[in-house]
């Protein structure tokens, strides 16, 4: 499937993750994912899907229900890949409503971003 796997994947983890962040929220999401997948050397299904990375993934049903936002979440994937990642090679972030996650500690942060706080 190559790139219409990774589109899809990202698409689902965007809209699962950040689908009622603003723009550059989401584009945060993805070159998240982006990062991770590059620097595992998985493939973004594989990075997404991998157990106790991205709470969403934990449910049964990953069938979106809001059509709309999909698509949407589906145009801002296809206009980020490939752009200038402004997140300065962030591979994980955590929401502003969640103060100090034990695993963040040792990482270094990056910026909040959004509704999350980025980091490496």
């Amino acid at each position: 499937m190559g790139i219409f796997e990774a589109v899809l994947w990202l698409t689902l983890n965007l809209y699962h993750e950040g689908r009622g962040e603003e723009l550059i929220g989401q584009q945060a999401i993805i070159h998240v994912t982006l990062n991770r997948a590059n620097k595992r050397h998985l493939s973004i299904k594989d990075t997404v899907t991998q157990p106790f990375q991205f709470s969403w993934t934990m449910k049964s049903n990953y069938i979106p229900k809001d059509f709309k936002s999909f698509i949407n979440n589906l145009n801002t994937v296809s206009k980020t890949i490939g752009e200038i990642d402004f997140t300065r090679g962030a591979t994980y972030y955590h929401s502003v409503s969640i103060p100090d996650p034990y695993w963040a500690k040792d990482m270094k942060f990056i910026a909040t971003i959004g509704k999350h706080k980025f980091y490496k």
